[in-house]
């Protein structure tokens, strides 16, 4: 990696932060469209059931539903839907912190989303925004099919600081600054990783100790 001492580094939260909303679940709700994917929601239900009864965590619950509505799509089809939805709901970022991202792309900051949804999203995503790099949670794909199960760790809470370690965690010294925003307690970890953390609460960003 070059250099980079005179560069902040940004890490950003996606779902929330860097757009609004919960991006898979605007998602899903395109996807529900077809009398196939509405009778496989049905068998999600109890596994999202089993989460908000505490009898599941998030990460395995995450990956049950996944299972459930995506296992056997083909890798090829599920990127064509993932164009058509952002094609269809844009991407333009969350008027909370679209300023500060162009601030920070004037100085010549590195801009990562650090995201617990799907890396087929933000692939696609970045794809439309290539001043972002990303990490994300891993979906496996075995002969061009979903396998339903991921190739990594849900990222989220302290995973996030795991992935972000891995990557960032031997070159953090040549950053002058490592900023994160976020807007859920699952991104607290990475806001404390950082030497700036920002939470958004009521549509203002409040910095953390």
């Amino acid at each position: 990696m070059p250099e980079n001492k005179a560069r902040t580094l940004v890490l950003l939260d996606f779902d929330g932060t860097l757009l609004e909303g919960d991006i898979f679940a605007a998602f899903l709700k395109l996807r529900l469209k077809s009398l196939r994917m509405k009778i496989r929601a049905l068998r999600a239900v109890p596994f999202l059931l089993a989460y908000k009864l505490g009898l599941m965590s998030n990460s395995r619950s995450k990956e049950a539903v996944f299972k459930v509505l995506f296992k056997g799509e083909s890798e090829s089809y599920f990127r064509s839907e993932v164009a058509a939805f952002w094609q269809k709901r844009g991407t333009q970022l969350n008027p909370s912190i679209h300023p500060k991202i162009e601030a920070y792309k004037k100085e010549g900051a590195e801009l990562c989303i650090v995201s617990a949804n799907f890396s087929l999203l933000l692939e696609a995503f970045c794809e439309r925004h290539p001043e972002f790099k990303q990490i994300a949670t891993q979906v496996a794909v075995q002969n061009g099919k979903i396998t339903g199960a991921f190739d990594s760790p849900n990222c989220h809470g302290p995973e996030k600081v795991k992935r972000i370690e891995a990557i960032y965690g031997q070159v953090r010294d040549q950053y002058q600054s490592v900023h994160a925003y976020g807007d859920t307690q699952g991104d607290i970890p990475m806001l404390q990783w950082a030497d700036e953390g920002y939470l958004l609460q009521n549509g203002a960003w409040h910095k953390i100790d």
